[in-house]
């Protein structure tokens, strides 16, 4: 049998179930992975590299099965428990936006794998770079909106001050740049109040008599108090504080403005991931190409000509 004949049986078909199974074993994995890590950074309990690390290789991953997996019940099959595999740790807040949240992004994964598919049925040649262009961009589109329809209606809008503290904590390496290596957001407001006189007064506040010191900082922290319009005492932390503060604002803001803050969140998470985004496809990209090599020249896959003729209607 020549190599066309053992073409026909394979085309339009997967000849081995198992290659498939593991490759969609992989993306299930991946794909729980990369929702372990978003629960987490949502909660504040972790960074986004490491979801950066699992959404490129769940994505890359996601692009080698639209080369390789034909049937399209079972791509749609695989899509639909990797989507539920990114879901699973979102269940303790299960809501109607978390259903939304995972009959969408079933949905556009769905519509992307058969865009790359379709794309690999019209080429003569298996081109990588067209088929990545096909699927990549679009995955990552979808990825971007499933992360806002969670981080908005399922996590929750609520600022609450222990996530607030969460989500500045990255920002206090900057202040210790600005201000003082012995900044911190769980400092004291009067210990605050003794690094302004350091770096800003260039006062030596340990060289002060007691009461000196107190006086200086106590006129620092009524300077606080009257420019800001805050209320807080000595011992508060200035986290703490600064969250009190735009609570204080939040509350003037007019309702009729508070209904869209939801909306504008979700635009500024999508844009923020699709920021992200055109760095890491590239990523996921390289990642891609280097396991579709690894397969094709380990024999796990392969390459061959298939022969089909089909009717057509002309004048």
């Amino acid at each position: 049998m020549s190599l066309l004949d053992k073409s026909l049986e394979s085309a339009g078909m997967d000849t081995s179930i198992w290659k498939v199974a593991v490759l969609g074993a992989i993306g299930v994995i991946l794909a729980g992975m990369s929702g372990f890590y978003m629960e987490s950074v949502l909660d504040g309990n972790s960074d986004l590299v490491m979801l950066s690390i699992w959404s490129v290789l769940f994505l890359a991953i996601f692009l080698i099965q639209a080369f390789f997996i034909k049937s399209f019940k079972i791509s749609a099959l695989i899509i639909a428990l990797e989507v539920s595999a990114m879901t699973t740790f979102f269940l303790d807040r299960f809501s109607w936006g978390l259903i939304i949240a995972w009959l969408v992004f079933l949905i556009l994964l769905i519509a992307v794998m058969r865009r790359g598919r379709s794309e690999m049925e019209n080429q003569l040649q298996v081109k990588f770079s067209k088929i990545e262009q096909r699927v990549l961009p679009s995955a990552f589109t979808a990825f971007a909106i499933f992360i806002c329809i969670v981080a908005v209606w399922v996590n929750g809008t609520t600022l609450t001050k222990d996530r607030f503290i969460k989500l500045i904590g990255p920002a206090q390496p900057v202040m210790q740049t600005l201000l003082s290596r012995g900044f911190s957001f769980d400092m004291a407001i009067s210990k605050f109040a003794e690094l302004v006189l350091e770096t800003k007064f260039k006062v030596n506040v340990s060289a002060l008599p007691p009461a000196a010191k107190n006086l200086a900082i106590n006129q620092i922290l009524n300077q606080l108090r009257t420019q800001y319009g805050l209320t807080f005492k000595n011992s508060d932390r200035f986290g703490d504080v600064v969250f009190n503060y735009l609570m204080y604002w939040f509350e003037k803001v007019p309702e009729s403005i508070k209904i869209g803050i939801p909306f504008g969140a979700a635009v500024l998470i999508f844009l923020t991931v699709k920021s992200f985004a055109f760095v890491l496809r590239y990523a996921s990209t390289l990642i891609a190409f280097i396991i579709y090599e690894i397969l094709l020249t380990s024999g796990f896959a392969r390459k061959s000509l298939e022969s089909r003729s089909h009717e057509v209607v002309s004048l």
